[in-house]
């Protein structure tokens, strides 16, 4: 699992900022252990909450306060790169993450995600993404 904190010079290292959906974007540098097909899952909420990528959340109170209410972002699209694969595809409405498949050589790469609103416009970079090799 990759998050939006480990974004290099960019700082969404709170779930606050997560949930206000702070309108950032960053990378990731990568080194790829091994050649062969990644599976890579571009989500604005961790896989646990269930939410979907246009969902907002509820206020929830925590040990401490509440951390603030998640808004709602019209997300229309995703976008990855990673060396030299470059993909976009819309996503439906209900859908709680957008996935893409990229054969990656072994070595370093530098990955890039965007979500994109209905005018194609960016709103944020996917705050997490989970990584298989398949």
């Amino acid at each position: 699992m990759l998050t939006a904190c480990e974004w290099l010079d960019v700082f969404i290292d709170q779930q606050r900022q997560v949930r206000r959906a702070d309108l950032k974007n960053g990378y990731w540098e990568l080194d790829v252990a091994e050649e062969g097909e990644y599976e890579f899952e571009l989500r604005r909420w961790p896989r646990d909450s269930e939410l979907k990528l246009r969902e907002g959340v509820d206020a929830t109170p925590v040990t401490d306060g509440e951390l603030v209410e998640g808004v709602a972002l019209d997300i229309f699209s995703a976008r990855i790169q990673i060396g030299d694969f470059k993909r976009s595809k819309k996503i439906p409405a209900e859908a709680k993450h957008a996935t893409f498949t990229a054969r990656l050589p072994k070595g370093p790469a530098r990955l890039y995600t965007w979500f994109e609103d209905s005018n194609r416009q960016q709103v944020l970079g996917a705050y997490y993404v989970y990584v298989k090799r398949k």
